[in-house]
């Protein structure tokens, strides 16, 4: 499962390979992202309502861009509304959300899980990043001082089950796991990890000289800054077991 973050950060993550498809083909990916995220769900949330038989929970899984794509300083929990521009994206996932405000016609109790980047060698952005990593084009983006929300999927898979079988929990939930890790610290343990130096960097200025379509895209992804904690599952009594950057990275690389 892939939500709107996860997709288009797999994306920018090898950008240096998909320039032309970018530059070209950014307005075909984003209508498949905004077809399959609020359209699919819409269907989903109209069938379940309409059941004479409707389930009792209802998993929508969307992005912490819903707080917008540079939060700055604030740090975003569950209550709270845009702390930033929303983008693209961020107006995706509210769009995505508001799908399922038709549950509470037949009190369909509803999760919205708003998701970091999951980490896992196997997919996604980790697994993109990766292979640019072991060539030697790791490196920072921007000033690196930007945060980088993140979970591991042993983690993400572990929230899933708890919120299923905890009845209390319901709406939106933050399921990043709250630690303050910028993109400095996130390339330095990934680089690490794959024993390769981080002489890469991706400048901001380029954020003024490309098509304004592709800085869009880089803006909302490669320079994000979201700051999020997940207050309900804190609240709720949930401990996440990877919670150190260096230490996770270095046994997720073990696995590929």
């Amino acid at each position: 499962m892939l939500t709107n973050f996860e997709c288009w950060h797999q994306m920018s993550s090898s950008i240096l390979l998909e320039i032309p498809s970018l530059v070209f083909g950014l307005k075909q990916k984003k209508k498949r992202v905004v077809d399959s995220r609020i359209l699919g769900t819409r269907l989903l949330a109209k069938t379940a309502v309409e059941s004479p038989n409707p389930p009792s929970l209802f998993i929508s899984a969307s992005g912490l861009n819903n707080y917008g794509y540079d939060t700055h300083d604030r740090v975003a929990d569950e209550s709270s509304s845009a702390l930033g521009p929303l983008g693209f994206l961020g107006g995706v996932g509210q769009a995505w959300e508001d799908e399922t405000n038709i549950l509470g016609q037949k009190n369909i109790r509803t999760i919205l899980l708003r998701t970091p980047s999951v980490l896992d060698p196997r997919g996604g952005t980790l697994q993109a990043q990766l292979g640019m990593f072991k060539w030697g084009f790791g490196g920072i983006v921007g000033s690196g001082k930007q945060y980088v929300p993140w979970l591991t999927m042993d983690d993400y898979a572990r929230i899933i089950s708890f919120v299923i079988n905890n009845k209390s929990i319901s709406g939106p939930i933050n399921i990043g796991n709250g630690k303050d890790t910028t993109n400095a610290q996130y390339t330095a343990a990934l680089g690490k990890a794959v024993h390769r130096p981080t002489w890469f960097w991706i400048p901001q200025f380029l954020l003024h000289i490309l098509p304004s379509s592709m800085s869009e895209f880089m803006r909302e992804t490669l320079f994000a800054n979201i700051r999020a904690i997940p207050k309900k599952l804190m609240d709720h009594g949930f401990v996440f077991k990877d919670v150190d950057i260096e230490s996770t990275m270095r046994r997720l690389v073990q696995r590929t």
